[in-house]
């Protein structure tokens, strides 16, 4: 037996008989088995009545672009509203194709808007926030002229959400920019045989000021020489030098010369 209505009556004579309820594309019920057997005797029979509901699916969204812990905004045509301040966004609906547009709390980032359709599975879609960018300036102090010098940016993003570290060299001159969107960041800088710098920076909306990277020579380790080691170590040679070059002229000045044809004396025994 079938209907369109909501119900379905039908006579049988006294006696079990076996159903089968047939499954509705979309929808289930739990309130009776699919299949089992109904008794008449003697009485009209009366079953419970069956709730269906609909089949749900789940449907991701993930988004990119923001900074971590912004909260962001899917609303479907429907009516519905969805919320989040993580990546990725979850909810469920059946079947069907739905509409959808995505904001964000930042008012700087764009919108974000398209279609899906359910059809008997999951979802997954996709959000790509785009956010203007602002120049982040490094200045180094301490550093002879072109000395080449590193500053590696990082953001504070939770690790599963932080994006890869940048490194910038300055390629000798006293400043570089990153350009970067909103957010927090930390930062470290680098120099051979000088000190490290890092430190904390915030980019809200704008521009912040310069950020001044100090630098200062490392201490020469136990045992090594420095230059100015090197410049009296050669002071010393070239003075022992001199001196010794003294005597031996002197040596050869005091001693008289023997005459003509006068054999050397014999040594001593």
């Amino acid at each position: 037996m079938t209907s369109s209505t909501g119900g379905v009556r039908f006579a049988e004579p006294n006696g079990t008989y076996s159903y089968e309820i047939t499954g509705v594309s979309g929808w289930y019920q739990s309130t009776a088995p699919y299949t089992g057997t109904v008794t008449v005797a003697g009485a009209a029979v009366v079953e419970p009545t069956l709730m269906f509901e609909a089949v749900v699916y789940p449907i991701t969204f993930d988004e990119t672009g923001l900074p971590s812990g912004t909260d962001w905004w899917v609303n479907l045509t429907n009516g519905q509203t969805f919320n989040s301040t993580s990546r990725t966004l979850s909810f469920s609906e059946p079947n069907g194709t739905y509409a959808w547009a995505a904001t964000s709390a930042d008012p700087a980032g764009s919108s974000a808007e398209g279609n899906f359709s359910v059809d008997g599975a999951m979802r997954s879609e996709f959000v790509n926030f785009t956010l203007p960018e602002y120049p982040v300036t490094f200045i180094e102090t301490g550093l002879p002229a072109g000395t080449n010098w590193s500053v590696t940016l990082n953001d504070g993003s939770s690790p599963a959400n932080q994006a890869a570290p940048r490194t910038q060299w300055s390629d000798g001159r006293t400043s570089m920019e990153f350009d970067t969107s909103s957010g927090d960041y930390s930062y470290s800088a680098y120099a051979p045989g000088y000190s490290s710098s890092a430190g904390n920076l915030s980019v809200k909306g704008g521009s912040p000021a310069p950020v001044i990277v100090r630098f200062s020579p490392l201490s020469s380790p136990p045992g090594a020489t420095s230059e100015f080691d090197y410049v009296v170590i050669g002071s010393v040679v070239v003075v022992a030098a001199v001196g010794a070059g003294a005597i031996l002229r002197r040596r050869r000045v005091g001693r008289p010369a023997r005459p003509e044809g006068q054999n050397e004396p014999p040594a001593p025994p």
